[in-house]
């Protein structure tokens, strides 16, 4: 339970922070997949130091690189339809 609660707080998190800020906004779709392979691969590596008791690292981890790459290609497409109407 605490797991799906801390996913949620960490969607909404997320959101408001990608959305709203200029957080990675210079970051191209690709590289955001790239810094999300390295993050969840981090917290894998944490996840397993801890002995393997705290899943809601990876849990958190993966919501929230999940929320970056596809805030990241949703900017993509809006810039390149707003490229292609001009």
């Amino acid at each position: 339970m605490i797991q799906m609660i801390s996913a949620v707080f960490t969607l909404i998190i997320a959101h408001i922070l990608f959305d709203r800020s200029n957080l990675g906004r210079k970051v191209t779709p690709w590289g955001s997949i790239g810094i999300s392979i390295l993050a969840i691969g981090l917290s894998i590596f944490v996840f397993v130091l801890m002995g393997s008791k705290f899943v809601s690292i990876i849990i958190v981890t993966t919501v929230f690189c999940s929320v970056f790459v596809s805030t990241r290609y949703r900017d993509y497409v809006t810039r390149l339809t707003a490229a292609r109407k001009l």
